[in-house]
C-alpha cells in the first residue's frame, strides 16, 4: 500500500446544475469523511453535512482511485454562491499492537504507516492556512492581528471614500467635504451621503449595541424603530435573548425571543425532522425508552388499533447509522391483554425493559422485568493470583459488581508464565469464584489461596460479552415474585401491581426508577439479581402524594455519579410539571422539589436527560388540551417545548433555572370525540415522548397522529414516531 495523492481534500463551486463531484484521493474509512458547505464569497464553513444528507462512492482501504460525493439528495443543485468542501480528516492516534512472539501482519503495519502519512498530510493542510513566522521570531499576538485587519479595512474604506468622492466630484455630485479621518456613508433613506468618523461607522454596524438585550427589559420600542429604518435587513441578533411582546416582522438570526415565560429561536434549532416509524395502525408511546449504547439506537413503543386495544404489542426500533434507517422487533405480545413497554434502558452491558399488561379497560394487570446482553467489548489491566505449584491460575478484576456474571469468554493478549504457569494467547472458559456475587474469574479449576502479581509487561485481558437476542424475565424470592410485586412490596405503593415509567442505569449495581401512583422516585439494587433468588428492595425517595408519571436522568453513569434529576407531574386538572433532584445516592439522601413556573398544561411524562460536556439539563414536553375550551374536533397543531437549565444553577434554583424555548416545528393531533358531551378527546397516542443524547446530539421521540376519523364516521387513527435533533455541542440558551 502507497500515499502517491499529496492532498487530503477537494472543493468543488456549485453551478445550478452538478450534484456529483468527484475527488482522486484514497479515503479507506467511512469514519474519515468530512463533507461540508463553504461560502464561495468568504470561504467561511457554513455547516458540516450529516452522513444522511449525501453518499459517497469508493471508500475503502484497497481503493486507489478515489470516488465521487452526490449532493444533495433530493431538491435543487448547489448554486454558485457555495463551494462543496470534502476532507479526509485521519484521527491522531495510533491502534496497532505488535505482541512479543506474535503474529506479523505486513499489511497491518503498512497502512498504520499509510495512516501516519495521512495525519502529515493533513497537517500540512492546516498549517498552510495558518500564519508562519521565521525561527526566532515572536508570533504576533490575537490582538495584534486583529489591529492589523482593522488597520487594513480602514485604510480601504478611506480609500474607497476618497475614490467615490472624486468620482462624485467630477460627475458634479455636491458631497461634504474629504476631512481626516472620516469616510462617507449613505443616510437610512438612500438619498445623500454623509461624513461619519470610524467609530461612528462601527456603531451602525451594531444597531443593536443600545439594546437591554438582558431577557428581562423590554426591548419591543427598539425593535420597531430598527425595523422601521432598516424593513428589509437581516440582523444578527449576537446570541443574545430579548424581551419583547411580540416578536418583530422580519428577517433576524443567532438569538432569542422572549415572550412572557417563553422563549423562541431567531434561528431553526431542529437539525434533523423524520419519522422511525411507518406503520399502518398506531404507533405509540415512546414515554421515557429511547437509549443508545455504543452507536446503536434504540426506541420502544407500542403498535396497535389504539392503546386501549388488547391487541396492543411491544415493539423495539433500532438503528446503527444515525437514525437513517430502523429496523422493528416485536418484544411482547399477550392475546388476551395490551402490552405496553413503559421504561428500556441499559446497565451492566445488557437491555433492560419493564413491560406492563393491562386489560380492555386500562386496569394494570402486571409489570415485569426482562434483560439480555448486548454486544460490547471490554479491555483491563487485570492482576493474576496463583497458587504455588499448582496449575491454577485467577484473574481479579477490579469491577466489584456483577457485570462477570454477563461474561462469555476472556481473551488474553499474550503468552503468560505465571508460577511456572504457562498461559498461552487466546480465549478462554470461565471459572467464577464466589458465584456471581464477586468480581473474580478464572481460568482453570478451583481456585484456592496464593498471591497477586501483575501481567507481565503490563499487557491487558479482553473481556467479551457475548450478543443475546433472548429476553429473560427477572424473578425475585426463589421466582415466585415478579418485578411489579416485588417493587410494590417494599414501595408502600396503594396499587398493585406498580407501574415503573422511568428506568435509568447508574454506578454499578442500581437502577433509578421512576415509579407511578404517589409518583416515586427511587432506585433498586441489582447486585444479585441474577440468582434469581435474592429479594428486590426497592427504596423511594419521596412518596409525595399526587405526583404521577415521573421520569429520571443521573449526571454520570459510574460510581461517580452524585445527583439525579426528574419532572413529574401533578394528577389533577392543572397537570402541572415539578422538577425534582436527588444528592446522595443511597438509602440516606436528600431530595428538592419544586414546580415550573411556566404556563404548560400537560398530561405527558416529561423525559429528562443530562449532557455531561456542557453540564446541561434538557426536557421536553408537548402540550396536550384536556378542557372543552382548548379545541374543537379535527387536526389541532400543538407546541412543543424544550427546557434548558444548567445543571448546578438548577440544583441551587430548582425548577426557576430552567428556561423554557417553544421549538419552531409543531406537533399534529387529532380529537377524535367527546368524554361525555363536553371534553373533546385527544386520542391519546399523541405525544407521550421520549429523549436521548448520543454525543452532541439531543434526539426527541414523540408519538405524531397522521389521520382520524374516515367518511362513514370510523376511526382510522394512524401515528407513528417521529424524531427530532437538535445540535447541543453548546448550551442551547
Amino acid at each position: 500500500m502507497t500515499v502517491e495523492i499529496q492532498t487530503n481534500w477537494v472543493r468543488h463551486q456549485g453551478n445550478n446544475i452538478a450534484t456529483k463531484f468527484p475527488y482522486t484521493f484514497r479515503i479507506p474509512e467511512f469514519s474519515m469523511v468530512k463533507v461540508s458547505l463553504q461560502d464561495a464569497a468568504s470561504g467561511v464553513i457554513i455547516r458540516d453535512l450529516d452522513p444522511g444528507e449525501y453518499t459517497i462512492t469508493g471508500v475503502s482501504q484497497d481503493n486507489y482511485d478515489g470516488g465521487e460525493v452526490t449532493y444533495p439528495l433530493s431538491g435543487p443543485p448547489l448554486s454558485e454562491n457555495f463551494y462543496l468542501l470534502l476532507q479526509r480528516i485521519a484521527p491522531f492516534k495510533q491502534e496497532l499492537d505488535i505482541e512479543n512472539q506474535g503474529g506479523f501482519y505486513p499489511e497491518s503495519v503498512e497502512y498504520q504507516l499509510d495512516k501516519l502519512e495521512f495525519q502529515i498530510q493533513q497537517l500540512r493542510t492546516a498549517t498552510e492556512g495558518a500564519l508562519m513566522v521565521p525561527p526566532g521570531v515572536t508570533p504576533p499576538s490575537v490582538e495584534q492581528l486583529n489591529q492589523w485587519v482593522i488597520d487594513a479595512q480602514e485604510a480601504a474604506e478611506v480609500a474607497q471614500s476618497a475614490a467615490e468622492a472624486a468620482e462624485a466630484a467630477a460627475a458634479g455630485v455636491d458631497l461634504p467635504p474629504v476631512t481626516a479621518n472620516t469616510m462617507l456613508v449613505d443616510n437610512p433613506t438612500g438619498t445623500a451621503r454623509e461624513a461619519k468618523t470610524f467609530g461612528q461607522v462601527r456603531d451602525l454596524l451594531d444597531p443593536l449595541k443600545d439594546f437591554a438585550a438582558d431577557g428581562v427589559t423590554d426591548d419591543t420600542a427598539r425593535f420597531t424603530a430598527l425595523r422601521a429604518a432598516y424593513p428589509a435587513t437581516e440582523f444578527d441578533l449576537n446570541g443574545k435573548t430579548y424581551r419583547v411582546t411580540a416578536i418583530p416582522p422580519g428577517k433576524w438570526r443567532n438569538g432569542f425571543w422572549k415572550v412572557g415565560n417563553f422563549l423562541y429561536s431567531a434561528s431553526p434549532l431542529i437539525k434533523r425532522d423524520y419519522f422511525v416509524t411507518n406503520g399502518a395502525k398506531v404507533s405509540n408511546w415512546p414515554q421515557d425508552q429511547a437509549h443508545n449504547d455504543y452507536g446503536v439506537r434504540y426506541v420502544g413503543f407500542g403498535y396497535g388499533d389504539n392503546h386501549a386495544t388488547v391487541d396492543n404489542v411491544a415493539k423495539l426500533a433500532q438503528s446503527s447509522n444515525r437514525g437513517n434507517s430502523w429496523e422493528e422487533e416485536t418484544l411482547a405480545s399477550d392475546p388476551s391483554y395490551s402490552v405496553w413497554c413503559a421504561a428500556m434502558g441499559v446497565l451492566w452491558g445488557r437491555q433492560f425493559r419493564v413491560d406492563r399488561r393491562m386489560d380492555g379497560s386500562n386496569n394494570i394487570i402486571s409489570m415485569k422485568m426482562f434483560h439480555r446482553h448486548l454486544l460490547r467489548k471490554y479491555k483491563m489491566a487485570a492482576p493474576f493470583n496463583t497458587t504455588a505449584g499448582s496449575n491454577v491460575v485467577q484473574i481479579v478484576f477490579p469491577e466489584n459488581h456483577g457485570l462477570f456474571a454477563s461474561v462469555d469468554k476472556i481473551t488474553l493478549a499474550g503468552t503468560y508464565v505465571v508460577d511456572g504457569v504457562t498461559l498461552a494467547a487466546g480465549d478462554y472458559t470461565i471459572t467464577r469464584v464466589n458465584g456471581n456475587t464477586g468480581s473474580i474469574v478464572g481460568v482453570g479449576n478451583a481456585i484456592a489461596g496464593g498471591s497477586n502479581k501483575p501481567p507481565t509487561g503490563g499487557q491487558v485481558v479482553g473481556v467479551t460479552i457475548k450478543k443475546g437476542t433472548t429476553w429473560t424475565e427477572l424473578t425475585f424470592n426463589g421466582g415466585a415474585v415478579d418485578f411489579g410485586t416485588a417493587v410494590k412490596a417494599s414501595s408502600g405503593q396503594a396499587n398493585l401491581p406498580v407501574t415503573v415509567q422511568s428506568f435509568a442505569g447508574y454506578s454499578n449495581a442500581r437502577a433509578l426508577l421512576g415509579v407511578a401512583g404517589n409518583g416515586h422516585f427511587g432506585f433498586i439494587d441489582l447486585t444479585n439479581v441474577f440468582s434469581s433468588i435474592s429479594p428486590l428492595t426497592y427504596h423511594p425517595f419521596t412518596t409525595t402524594p399526587s405526583r404521577t408519571e415521573p421520569t429520571v436522568c443521573v449526571d454520570a453513569h459510574d460510581t461517580s455519579a452524585q445527583y439525579a434529576y426528574g419532572i413529574a407531574r401533578t394528577q389533577s386538572a392543572a397537570y402541572k410539571m415539578m422538577f425534582y433532584w436527588v444528592e446522595k445516592l443511597t438509602t440516606t439522601f436528600n431530595y428538592h422539589e419544586s414546580e415550573f413556573p411556566f404556563e404548560i398544561s400537560i398530561q405527558n411524562p416529561c423525559p429528562i436527560r443530562y449532557h455531561k460536556k456542557t453540564n446541561t439539563l434538557y426536557a421536553f414536553t408537548a402540550k396536550r388540551l384536556r378542557s372543552n375550551s382548548d379545541g374543537i374536533l379535527g387536526v389541532e397543531q400543538l407546541p412543543m417545548y424544550l427546557l434548558v437549565a444548567d445543571a448546578t444553577e438548577a440544583r441551587a434554583q430548582g425548577a426557576a433555572a430552567f428556561k423554557c424555548i417553544e421549538l419552531e416545528a409543531k406537533l399534529q393531533s387529532v380529537q377524535m370525540g367527546y368524554f361525555g358531551s363536553t371534553d373533546p378527546v385527544i386520542a391519546i397516542q399523541t405525544g407521550v415522548p421520549s429523549m436521548d443524547i448520543e454525543g452532541d446530539t439531543l434526539i426527541i421521540y414523540v408519538a405524531e397522529e397522521q389521520s382520524r376519523l374516515n367518511s362513514s364516521g370510523v376511526d382510522v387513527q394512524q401515528s407513528n414516531i417521529r424524531a427530532l435533533e437538535i445540535d447541543i455541542s453548546r448550551r442551547v440558551v
